[in-house]
């Protein structure tokens, strides 16, 4: 648990399983903190996710849908795929099903063609 001054620096901080009870002075003024780390933490989680992925949370805009349509209907992966656009595995097939281009049960690796199937088709 931790505690915040007016200006939002740690005033103080314990586990909060260590604390049984609080008694405050006359006239103290503590904010908790709880959702502020907890903002703090997810900030956090999404600049990390925002490393492997840039576009990780952002809208999808109608740009976006088209070009992820074509590469599906142009046989791309969705490995390819989550490098064309900056985005997580998951992010794209729920893209994919929103689109209704697959099914919620298809697996990911029938989408697409395998770099061995690129091959073949141009001998």
């Amino acid at each position: 648990t931790l505690f915040l001054d007016e200006t939002g620096e740690v005033v103080a901080g314990w586990d909060t399983e260590l604390i049984d009870h609080i008694v405050w002075r006359d006239g103290l003024s503590v904010s908790f903190a709880l959702q502020i780390a907890r903002q703090a933490a997810h900030a956090e989680r999404l600049r990390q996710l925002r490393k492997r992925h840039p576009h990780a949370y952002h809208r999808w805009v109608s740009d976006e849908d088209e070009r992820l349509t074509e590469e599906f209907n142009a046989g791309l992966t969705v490995a390819r795929m989550v490098e064309e656009h900056g985005r997580a595995r998951g992010a794209i097939m729920a893209r994919l099903i929103h689109l209704e281009l697959v099914s919620r049960d298809t697996p990911v690796g029938q989408i697409g063609r395998s770099p061995s199937d690129e091959e073949a088709e141009e001998s």
